[in-house]
């Protein structure tokens, strides 16, 4: 018997409509590498789902780095939960985070999808490279992070206590 896997790129492809406006900085490859690389599959057998080689799905996953300004490819994992959480409703965890104001959160959401500072000024017109830049220092000041990486890491860690907290 015949079966399609479900993990093809063939498959996935015709799945990818769906989250592609989500990240419009990226081909269709680079999603379905995207895809595969955040559900926690390995490069080699990412290469086998793809029909391409080991080579070519890091260099595709570094593409993604890159495009994102990431450090490594654990915040590309992270990037990918956070903008599929935060896309479509944002403004509903904004009650996890009670010591920071309206502004900073738009910063911190902002910033956790993976948008990079001069993004980040494009979707706010309002605001400058240089006021975005404290606010992410602000930012990293209140969590008392180094990084902003893990600055992700708290936003999903309060993600995370919250659904365990409403079941």
């Amino acid at each position: 018997m015949y079966t399609i896997n479900p993990l093809s790129k063939k498959n996935l492809l015709l799945h990818i409509h769906k989250i592609s406006n989500i990240f419009p900085e990226l081909t269709s490859t680079e999603l379905v590498t995207l895809m595969l690389h955040s559900s926690g599959l390995k490069p080699p057998r990412m290469g086998e789902l793809m029909s391409i080689s080991k080579k070519t799905i890091n260099s595709h996953i570094e593409n993604i780095r890159v495009k994102f300004q990431l450090d490594n490819y654990e915040e590309v994992k992270q990037v990918f939960e956070l903008r599929i959480t935060l896309n479509s409703n944002p403004e509903r965890y904004k009650s996890l985070f009670p010591e920071i104001s309206d502004e900073l959160y738009q910063c911190m959401i902002l910033v956790c999808m993976g948008f990079t500072i001069e993004e980040i000024v494009n979707r706010e017109k309002e605001k400058t490279a240089e006021l975005i830049r404290k606010q992410i220092e602000d930012l990293k000041s209140t969590y008392a992070v180094d990084f902003l990486s893990d600055l992700r890491v708290f936003f999903m860690i309060r993600l995370k206590l919250d659904q365990a907290k409403h079941g």
